[in-house]
């Protein structure tokens, strides 16, 4: 899986990949701390998960995370930030934001990135269950289909057999 990193501050940075080290699942790390590479990084890589400051110096988080439901919908998207502030939080998740975390939670990110993930697997299985489950319903339609034709077939037989036979 892949994921990208938008984040200034180099500590941070060292912090964010510890914790994605000491997650569940496997992934590849683009980070940057710049506007262009992050969107170039988002439009070439098609992350999985994307883990960005809400604070940047050129960019901020909330514009990264709208760039990203606009081309890569496909990914989750995490926000860390040192700013604490229940409308911030509010505001993310309700714009579709997987997550919210705190810097000074750093230690729960790897967590929060394995629950977001598993969350994603989820639907994705449950989609392809649902797709299974319809294609097998369409199958036992058209088999019973089927099966009333070669009855009518049968029915058919036997009565022009019948008739044979009386002849």
């Amino acid at each position: 899986m892949k994921v990208v990193v938008l984040e200034d501050s180099e500590v941070d940075m060292l912090v964010i990949k510890q914790e994605i080290n000491r997650c569940s699942y496997p992934f590849l790390v683009y980070d940057t701390e710049s506007k262009d590479d992050y969107e170039k990084l988002v439009l070439d890589k098609k992350p999985d998960l994307i883990i960005s400051d809400y604070v940047l110096p050129e960019y901020s988080g909330f514009n990264a995370f709208h760039f990203a439901k606009e081309h890569a919908p496909q990914a989750k998207f995490v926000f860390v930030t040192g700013a604490l502030s229940f409308e911030l939080a509010k505001e993310t998740i309700l714009g579709g934001a997987s997550a919210f975390l705190l810097k000074e939670s750093f230690q729960q990110l790897h967590n929060v990135i394995n629950e977001v993930m598993q969350a994603k697997q989820n639907r994705k299985l449950s989609s392809n269950l649902n797709y299974v489950k319809s294609y097998l319903q369409t199958v036992n339609k058209e088999g019973e289909e089927v099966r009333k034709q070669c009855e009518a077939m049968m029915n058919q037989i036997r009565k022009n057999s019948n008739k044979r036979a009386g002849e």
